[in-house]
């Protein structure tokens, strides 16, 4: 088993609890996995995750980053195949990342 400390955020518009790892370091990018958005984003402390089983690593359909390879200053997962920061060009109506 694995544990990973996680800072833990909850998006008051639609009312979806996340976390995310505390290696991320760029919180500007940190957007809600459900609406996309960073407009309703509320801290509500941290957590410790214990993971008992290691998925098969993800590649983002978009930029192609992995957990291993992430895009430079750090993503996370905001869908199985799909990074925050692609996530964001996507609604944003951007072609590249």
């Amino acid at each position: 088993m694995k544990q990973h400390e996680m800072y833990i955020y909850q998006c008051t518009e639609c009312n979806v609890i996340f976390g995310v790892d505390t290696t991320y370091q760029d919180h500007n990018h940190i957007v809600c996995p459900v609406c996309i958005s960073d407009e309703s984003l509320k801290d509500v402390g941290c957590a410790v995750a214990v993971v008992t089983r290691e998925p098969a690593e993800s590649k983002c359909r978009v930029c192609g980053c992995t957990e291993s390879h992430a895009c430079e200053g750090g993503c996370y997962w905001v869908e199985p195949d799909l990074c925050n920061r692609c996530a964001v060009a996507e609604r944003d109506g951007e072609r590249s990342v």
